[in-house]
């Protein structure tokens, strides 16, 4: 049997936490030490990022921000900004950069990298490590395994019979052991944003006027990514909660933001006049590739 000399593998997972709401502590200094939010503080507004100042009062990312403000009186809404964190995201990527060009970013807050050295870090409360959840973090705690240090204790055995299939995981990430590959080129599968207004929209031109932003955020974000897309969806939520999705898929990836918008507007004409005023709108790219390759397709098909 021939010995595997393959070179193991140093993943460190980077994951800012509380980041757009750091953000904007960091660049107002009257928010400092106080409890923030990132999002609209309306009636349908969503709590994007808070600050541990608001989470101390239980307030969390995506809580509905009535309740929000129920949990937290004092509680200040800031309007997320999102080509700043943008900016401050690639910021900190030129630094995983010096240390690594092996770098997968799963979006803005968060990445994987791919090191040469990795020390096992035995003090490090099992709750930290990436893939141990709330609830298996408790029970790891209740069978004593508090730390890297503990986790490392286990055997495969014990570790199998009371986590199952992720057993063999958290045997292997407790010596710094995990076989699978950072693609600095991964592709995501999908890119989307929507957005929940504060009254209902029943016009057609309302509805163009509200999805041109979302446009350009999804675009935005391929643009700066070199990637393209082949499938649009739109998704209309209605006053009732009533939800529809509308895709359409095109044979050649998107050229442009006016592209993008022209099927969008095709789209919600096709589903007016409503019954029903329009509480949400979404819009989502998916059967994503790289802009290069999307590029040379057409330029081999043009031969």
């Amino acid at each position: 049997m021939q010995e595997d000399t393959s070179p193991v593998r140093k993943i460190i997972h980077v994951d800012m936490d509380a980041f757009y709401a750091s953000v904007e502590q960091r660049d107002n200094p009257e928010l400092r030490g106080k409890p923030v939010a990132v999002g609209f503080g309306e009636a349908r507004g969503v709590v994007a990022a808070a600050s541990y100042e608001a989470r101390k009062f239980g307030v969390h990312s995506a809580m509905a921000s009535v309740t929000a403000m129920r949990k937290c009186p004092d509680l200040i809404f800031v309007r997320p900004r999102f080509d700043v964190y943008r900016a401050v995201s690639l910021q900190t990527r030129a630094i995983f950069a010096e240390y690594t060009p092996l770098i997968e970013p799963l979006s803005l807050d968060e990445a994987y990298l791919d090191v040469t050295d990795n020390l096992f870090v035995a003090a490090l409360p099992v709750k930290k490590f990436h893939g141990v959840g709330p609830a298996t973090a408790e029970k790891m705690q209740r069978l004593g395994i508090e730390t890297g240090a503990d986790l490392r204790e286990k055997s495969l055995d014990f570790l199998q019979q009371n986590f199952g299939k992720s057993g063999p995981y958290f045997y292997g990430i407790a010596r710094g052991i995990d076989n699978r590959q950072v693609k600095s080129d991964r592709i995501r599968k999908s890119i989307g944003a929507e957005d929940t207004f504060r009254k209902d929209i029943h016009l057609l031109g309302e509805a163009v006027d509200r999805i041109e932003p979302l446009v350009g955020k999804v675009w935005g974000y391929c643009d700066a990514n070199d990637i393209r897309a082949r499938t649009i969806t739109v998704k209309i939520k209605y006053a009732d909660f009533r939800q529809v999705t509308r895709s359409r898929s095109i044979s050649s990836p998107l050229a442009s933001e006016e592209e993008l918008m022209d099927i969008c507007q095709n789209i919600l004409t096709a589903e007016f006049p409503i019954k029903k005023g329009v509480r949400l709108l979404g819009v989502t790219l998916s059967s994503l590739e790289k802009a290069n390759s999307a590029t040379q397709e057409q330029f081999d098909l043009g031969l």
